[in-house]
């Protein structure tokens, strides 16, 4: 059975979503989620992802990593108390996001 990881997703100083920690080293076999304390997490993997799914997924749900190496790009987005959404998609906080790094 593989480690469990959590990635809080919180703001910086220019609004901007960050993943802490930033560049979280896993395992195949390892399970990965994304939380914030500001509301419901989207996470987006352009091009490819560290579980095989592309596009878009769940924060809150944990993924299995199926892949053995690579670092994976993602974007983040948190749907706030109010409703408004922040970062990944759309013109609010465009930098917002992380990587995922598989190690051997």
């Amino acid at each position: 059975m593989g480690k469990r990881h959590k990635i809080m997703i919180t703001f910086d100083e220019h609004c901007a979503l960050v993943a802490l920690p930033k560049k979280p080293r896993l395992r195949k076999g390892d399970t990965i989620r994304w939380d914030s304390p500001h509301g419901p997490v989207r996470i987006n993997f352009p091009d490819r992802s560290p579980f095989g799914a592309r596009g878009e997924v769940a924060g809150s749900t944990s993924h299995r990593v199926t892949a053995y190496r690579g670092t994976f790009k993602y974007g983040c987005g948190v749907t706030v108390k109010s409703g408004k959404h922040i970062g990944w998609p759309g013109e609010t906080a465009p930098g917002s996001g992380g990587e995922v790094v598989i190690e051997t």
